[in-house]
C-alpha cells in the first residue's frame, strides 16, 4: 500500500524535485481543530488501513458544515511562482466529503486559502492522493488577516493547515486520514532574501562576538543566485553609520556568509539591505531589521532581590518554541519577574479536570532562564460563574466566579506552585468594567477568599491586590462605574492582601502626576502595605520608538523613587504587527523577536540598577529630575533628564566629587567626565541620562544650575498680575524677522577666576549677530552675555532649538538648548486666510483612555480620527474664535460644566490678571450650541455667542465673545496677549483624548506656555 501512495505521489508532481512539507505517520504533531468541542469534531493518531499513525480526523456534520485545523507550529515552505502539493489522504466515503482546502501563511500574517474538490466519479474508499496545483500570481480562494492581505503568498512562508468541506450533512459521523504532504517547486521567479545573523535568535549583538554579525544568504531556489548585496546600517535616529556591498554567486543547496562591520557605540540600529540578482525578471529583494548592539544583564542567576526588575507577556497562549525565546528575551535583558495570566478556564476547563501541563510548562521554561512567574488569579470561568451577581454593564455578562468553585482554584494553584510561583495578583484590572462586570464588593470578596485559600497552602506566597488603573484624581468614563473602586478595596480589604498594586499607561508626565497623589492618597489613608507598579508602560503606536524608550528610563526610576517594590513594563513582546494598533506596540521586542529601543535601555537599567538602593532625589533647579542611587558595588548613580519645554538642555553642577566620573547614556556607552577642583559640570538634556561616581564614600552633592535663560522682558510687555503670565514674558520670545535678545546668567562656581568662551550654533533659518562672546569671570561672579538673534519667518512655529556651547577655561565643557517661542499675529477678523493654529499631530494629542482592556482600541488614528484648524481675529469690539474640527464620531449628550467629557472645544484668553478665562464650546447630540464658562478673567461672566455646524465628519464652531469680557483692552491686544484651545475627543461615551495647542487645559491648569498673540 505504502509504494502505491508513493507512487501516485511521485505520478501527480511528476519531475520535480518533491519536499515533503509534513509526515503526520512520523511527526505526529499537535494541532488544533476550530472549536473542536461545541461542534464535535475530533483528531487521534492511529493505525488506518496499515498505515501507522496516520492522523484520523472524526466530525459530526450535523454539527458543522467543514473542519479546519491549524498547527502549534507551522512547518516552513520553500519559495516558489508555482508548485503542485501532494497529500495522502483516507477517505472511506468519498460520497460524504465536498472539497479539500490546504491554507498557508505568509510573512505578512496573511491566511491564504486554496481549494481542489474532490471527483466522486474516480474516487474510490480507501487511501489515495489529493493534489492542489497553486500559482502564485493568481488570486487564491479566499484570503484574510495580515497587514498587506494582497492575495499573495509572500516568503518567507509556512504551512497553516487543511479543512475538508462536508458534502453529506445528514449523517451522524464522518471521518478520514491524512499521511504525508509533499510539494514540488515549479517555477520560482521569487526573490531570495537573505537574513541576519548575530549568533543567537534574538538579534543581539553581543560586544565580544562581532564575528557572529553578518548577512547569510541560504540558496533554497533551483537556480544559481547571481547579483549584488548591499547593505546600509543606520543609528537610532536614521543617520547611516555604515554601508557596504558583497557581489554573489551562489549555486543550489548552498549558503553564503557575509561579515559585517559592528558599530562603534552600543545602542539599537536597523540594517537595510537589498539582494539584486542580475536577471531583470526576479524583483529585488528588500529588507529592514533591528539589532541591538549590547552586553546582556542576563540572565543571573536565583530570584530578583531588592527592586524587582520585571516584565508582562501572555506566554501560554503561543507555541512552546516561542515561549522558550521569550524566556531567553526577558532574562537577557535583566528581567526578573515575568506576569502572566493562570487563566482558570484552561487550568481546570471542567470542574472535575484539570490542566496543570501549560502554566507547569510556562513556569518551568521561564524558571530555567531564572525568570519567576508573577501569577494572575484570573479570570472567570464558564462552568464556575455565579448566577447570583448582577452585572453593572447588563448588555454584558458578570462573569464573576461562585466562591466556591473560586477557593478551589485558589487552593490548588497555591498547592501546586508553591515553592516555584512566590507572587499572586488577585484578578486584573476589576475598576474596569471590561474586565470585570460586578461590584467592588464582590471583588473584595474574591480578594479575601484568595488571600486565605493562599495562606493556608503556601504563606510564604506574597499577595497582591489587581493591578488598579483608576487613579487620583478620578476621570469620568464609561470604563469605571465606580471611579473609587481602588479606594473601596485597599481600605475595605485591609488585612487581605500584602501588596498593592496599580496600573499606569501613558506618559512619563501623567504618570508623574497619578502617582504623587496616589502616595499621597495611600498616605491619608494609612496604607502601609508596598505599592508596586505590575503594570506600567506606553505604546510605541503614536509615542514612537524613542518617546517609549526614554518613557521606560523615566518612569522606572521615578516609580522608585516614590517607594514602589518594583516596575513591570507591559509588554516584553509586541502583541501583533499592525502598526496603528496600540495593543500591539507596547514591546521590548517586536512580535517577530526584533529588539527596540526600549529593550536597550531596560538593559541598561537592569545592567547597572539591579539591587541598588534609591537615597533622595537632588534639586539641582526647576524642571530638573535628579536622583541619587548607590549601586550594589557601593558606587554612586545620578539619573536625571530635563522636563522644560523652553529649554531642551539646562546645565548643572556636582561637588564633593573627589572619585571617578563618568557620563552613561541610555544604551550603556560611557564617557569620562573632567572633574576640577571635586567639581563637575553636566549638560541635562530631554533624553534622559546617568552619571556613575566610584572611589568614594560620600555621595556628592548638586550645587544648582549655574547656566541658565536670563529673565528679561522682550516682546510681550505689559503690566501682570499672573506670576505664569509674567514667567511667559521673559521666556526668549520672537516675532518673525524681528531681533531678539537671548541672554543668559553665567555663575563662576570656582574659588578662581575662569575664562568663559560662548559659542553659538543657530540652526537653519536663525540668524545671530556674533558666533561667539568671550569674557572673564572672577570667582563667585555672574555675568549677563547676551546674543541677538532673528528668525526667517519661514519656520513658522517649529520647535527649533538654538545650541550655546560653553567652555569654562580648562575645566568644563557643556551644551545648552533653548527653544525660542513665536508671537503670532492677531488679525483684524477671520477672513479668508490660512488658519492661525493646526492641531493633527501626534505631538500635540494626549490620550485619556486606559491603554488597556476594552478600551485599548480608543487609540488616535489619525487627521479623520481627530484633527482640527483654527483662526483667531480681534476686531474693534469682539474676540472671535473658528474651529474646523474634522472627528469621525460625534458624541455630546451633556450640557454645562460636563460639556468637557464629551466632543468639544476648550480654549483659554488670558490678559495678565490674576485670573483667565477658559470657555467651553459644544454642538449637542441634537444640534443645539451649547456653552460654558469655566473661568473667569474678572467679575463679569463673558457673553458667548455659539453658532455651530455640522456636515458629514466636519463640525465648524464660530464663538464671538465682546473684548471686554476676557479683559483685553485695545493696549493689552498691542502688548500681546495669550491664547490656548483645547478639543475633546469622545468615542463611545468615553473621553477618548484631546489635541490641545500648548500645555496647560488639559492635565493641569496654567497659562504658563500658552500661545502668544499680538496685534
Amino acid at each position: 500500500m505504502k509504494n502505491t501512495i508513493l507512487l501516485l505521489i511521485l505520478s501527480c508532481l511528476g519531475l520535480f524535485a518533491q519536499t515533503t512539507l509534513m509526515d503526520f505517520t512520523h511527526e505526529k504533531p499537535k494541532i488544533y481543530i476550530v472549536n473542536a468541542q461545541k461542534v464535535e469534531q475530533s483528531y487521534s493518531y492511529e493505525t488506518v488501513e496499515g498505515r501507522e499513525n496516520a492522523l484520523k480526523l472524526t466530525w459530526n456534520p450535523q454539527k458543522h458544515a467543514w473542519l479546519e485545523f491549524s498547527f502549534a507550529k507551522n512547518p516552513p515552505m520553500n519559495s516558489f511562482t508555482t508548485a503542485t502539493f501532494a497529500v495522502d489522504v483516507w477517505i472511506p466515503n468519498p460520497e460524504h466529503i465536498d472539497h479539500f482546502n490546504i491554507r498557508f501563511r505568509d510573512k505578512f500574517r496573511e491566511i491564504l486559502q486554496y481549494r481542489t474538490s474532490l471527483d466522486r466519479k474516480t474516487a474510490k474508499p480507501g487511501w489515495q492522493t489529493i493534489t492542489f496545483n497553486i500559482d502564485n500570481t493568481k488570486p487564491p480562494l479566499c484570503n484574510w488577516g495580515g497587514i498587506q492581505n494582497n492575495g499573495r503568498i509572500e516568503f518567507p512562508a509556512s504551512f497553516q493547515g487543511l479543512t475538508i468541506d462536508f458534502k453529506d450533512r445528514t449523517i451522524q459521523q464522518g471521518t478520514a486520514a491524512f499521511g504525508k504532504v509533499v510539494y514540488a517547486v515549479k517555477t520560482d521567479l521569487t526573490p531570495a532574501t537573505p537574513t541576519l545573523d548575530t549568533g543567537n535568535p534574538l538579534g543581539i549583538l553581543v560586544p565580544g562576538q562581532e564575528q557572529n554579525f553578518r548577512l547569510k544568504l541560504e540558496n533554497t531556489k533551483p537556480r544559481t543566485l547571481d547579483g549584488k548585496l548591499e547593505f546600509v546600517i543606520k543609528d537610532h535616529d536614521g543617520n547611516p553609520v555604515q554601508k557596504g556591498s558583497f557581489q554573489i554567486n551562489l549555486p543550489t543547496g548552498k549558503t553564503a556568509y557575509s561579515p559585517l562591520p559592528a558599530p562603534k557605540l552600543l545602542g539599537i540600529y536597523t540594517i537595510d539591505y537589498v539582494f539584486k540578482e542580475s536577471d531583470p525578471n526576479i524583483d529585488d529583494s528588500e529588507t529592514t531589521r533591528s539589532f541591538a548592539y549590547m552586553k546582556p544583564a542576563g540572565p543571573t542567576p536565583g530570584r530578583g532581590v531588592g527592586f524587582l526588575f520585571g516584565v508582562c507577556s501572555h506566554p501560554q497562549s503561543k507555541p512552546r518554541h516561542e515561549q522558550e525565546l521569550e524566556a531567553m528575551a526577558a532574562a537577557w535583558c535583566g528581567a526578573k519577574i515575568l506576569r502572566e495570566d493562570v487563566w482558570w478556564n484552561r487550568f481546570q476547563p471542567e470542574e472535575d479536570r484539570w490542566n496543570f501541563e501549560d502554566f507547569d510548562f510556562c513556569v518551568d521554561v521561564f524558571a530555567k532562564q531564572n525568570v519567576e512567574i508573577e501569577a494572575i488569579y484570573s479570570f472567570g470561568n464558564p462552568w464556575a460563574n455565579a448566577s447570583d451577581t448582577v452585572p453593572l454593564d447588563p448588555s454584558r455578562p458578570a462573569r464573576r466566579p461562585d466562591y466556591k468553585h473560586w477557593a478551589n482554584f485558589i487552593r490548588t494553584f497555591a498547592e501546586r506552585y508553591r515553592h516555584k510561583v512566590h507572587y499572586v495578583e488577585v484578578w486584573n484590572e476589576p475598576d474596569l468594567i471590561g474586565f470585570a462586570n460586578f461590584g467592588v464588593d464582590e471583588y473584595i470578596e474574591l480578594m479575601k477568599i484568595a488571600y486565605r485559600e493562599t495562606k493556608k497552602a503556601a504563606p510564604e506566597m506574597t499577595m497582591l491586590t489587581a493591578g488598579f488603573t483608576c487613579m487620583p484624581p478620578e476621570r469620568p468614563s464609561s470604563g469605571f462605574r465606580d471611579p473609587q473602586h481602588m479606594v473601596k478595596a485597599i481600605t475595605k480589604g485591609r488585612g487581605f492582601y500584602d501588596v498593592h498594586a496599580i496600573h499606569i499607561h501613558g506618559t512619563y508626565e501623567r504618570y508623574k502626576k497619578e502617582v504623587d497623589a496616589l502616595v499621597k492618597l495611600r498616605q491619608d489613608l494609612d496604607i502601609p502595605q508596598p505599592w508596586y507598579s505590575n503594570e506600567t508602560a506606553i505604546s510605541s503606536t503614536h509615542a514612537g520608538d524613542f518617546v517609549q524608550a526614554t518613557t521606560l528610563f523615566r518612569k522606572f526610576l521615578f516609580a522608585w523613587s516614590r517607594g514602589a517594590m518594583g516596575y513591570n513594563w507591559y509588554d516584553l513582546r509586541n502583541d501583533g504587527y499592525d502598526p496603528k494598533n496600540g495593543e500591539h506596540n507596547f514591546g521590548l521586542v517586536t512580535r517577530d523577536f526584533q529588539p527596540k529601543m526600549a529593550y536597550v535601555v531596560f538593559n541598561t537599567l537592569a545592567s547597572y540598577f539591579t539591587q541598588a538602593k534609591f537615597i533622595r532625589q537632588l534639586d539641582c533647579g526647576p524642571s530638573m529630575d535628579i536622583f541619587l542611587f548607590q549601586d550594589r558595588d557601593g558606587n554612586w548613580l545620578i539619573p536625571f533628564w530635563n522636563m522644560d519645554r523652553r529649554q531642551t538642555s539646562q546645565a548643572a553642577i556636582l561637588t564633593d566629587v573627589t572619585g571617578t566620573a563618568t557620563l552613561i547614556d541610555m544604551f550603556s556607552n560611557e564617557t569620562p567626565i573632567n572633574v576640577s577642583q571635586n567639581t563637575l559640570v553636566f549638560s541635562i538634556d530631554k533624553v534622559p541620562a546617568f552619571i556613575k561616581v566610584t572611589g568614594q564614600d560620600n555621595p556628592p552633592k548638586c550645587s544648582g544650575n549655574f547656566f541658565r535663560l536670563a529673565s528679561k522682558i522682550t516682546h510681550l510687555k505689559g503690566e501682570a498680575q499672573s506670576q505664569a503670565f509674567k514667567d511667559r514674558q521673559r521666556d526668549l520670545l520672537y516675532i518673525p524677522g524681528e531681533p531678539s535678545e537671548l541672554s543668559f546668567e553665567v555663575d563662576n562656581p570656582t574659588s578662581q577666576p575662569v575664562e568663559v568662551s560662548l559659542a553659538i550654533i543657530p540652526p537653519k533659518g536663525i540668524a545671530a549677530d556674533r558666533q561667539s562672546i568671550n569674557f572673564k569671570l572672577g570667582a563667585a561672579e555672574t555675568a549677563k552675555p547676551t546674543f541677538v538673534v532673528t528668525v526667517d519667518p519661514s519656520l513658522y512655529d517649529q520647535r527649533t532649538p538654538i545650541q550655546v556651547d560653553t567652555k569654562f577655561s580648562t575645566f568644563w565643557n557643556v551644551s545648552y538648548k533653548v527653544v525660542p517661542a513665536r508671537i503670532h499675529t492677531c488679525h483684524r477678523s477671520i477672513g479668508d486666510r490660512q488658519p492661525d493654529f493646526i492641531l493633527d499631530s501626534k505631538e500635540q494629542y494626549i490620550k485619556l483612555a486606559n491603554e488597556a482592556g476594552d478600551l485599548q482600541h480608543l487609540t488616535w488614528q489619525g487627521l479623520d480620527d481627530l484633527s482640527a484648524k483654527v483662526w483667531i481675529a480681534c476686531d474693534e469690539t469682539n474676540f472671535i474664535l473658528k474651529a474646523d474640527v474634522v472627528d469621525d464620531k460625534h458624541v455630546q449628550p451633556y450640557k454645562g460644566f460636563d460639556i468637557w467629557n464629551a466632543d468639544s472645544i476648550q480654549f483659554a484668553v488670558s490678559a495678565g490678571l490674576k485670573t483667565y478665562a477658559e470657555i467651553g464650546l459644544a454642538r449637542t447630540n441634537d444640534g443645539k450650541p451649547e456653552t460654558f464658562v469655566f473661568s473667569k478673567a474678572n467679575d463679569k461672566t463673558p457673553s458667548v455667542n455659539l453658532v455651530t455646524t455640522r456636515t458629514g465628519n466636519a463640525t465648524t464652531y464660530t464663538a464671538t465673545i465682546p473684548l471686554a469680557d476676557l479683559a483685553l483692552t485695545s493696549q493689552r491686544l498691542k502688548e500681546g496677549f495669550l491664547v490656548n484651545v483645547l478639543v475633546n475627543d469622545n468615542d463611545e461615551n468615553t473621553r477618548e483624548g484631546y489635541l490641545e495647542l500648548a500645555k496647560g487645559i488639559g492635565e493641569y491648569k496654567s497659562e504658563r506656555h500658552f500661545v502668544i498673540l499680538k496685534q
